[in-house]
């Protein structure tokens, strides 16, 4: 899973969690905490795609097979 994804799957975590509880304080810290893992994660596919021929951009580990 690329970093993209993982910042679009902690995003939707920070939702779910706003989401089921009944505090206000946790319910508008966890939407922020989605607007930033969203944003970064648009971040990091926008630079992906100013660099086309670099197809290691946004992965989170570097190995065998894996360069």
């Amino acid at each position: 899973m690329g970093r993209a994804q993982q910042y679009r799957l902690f995003a939707t975590r920070c939702l779910e969690i706003a989401r089921v509880t009944a505090d206000r304080q946790t319910k508008a810290t966890m939407l922020q905490m989605a607007q930033v893992w969203s944003r970064l994660s648009d971040e990091i596919e926008t630079a992906a795609r100013a660099r086309p021929n670099d197809d290691s951009a946004g992965r989170t580990e570097k190995g065998p097979g894996r360069d």
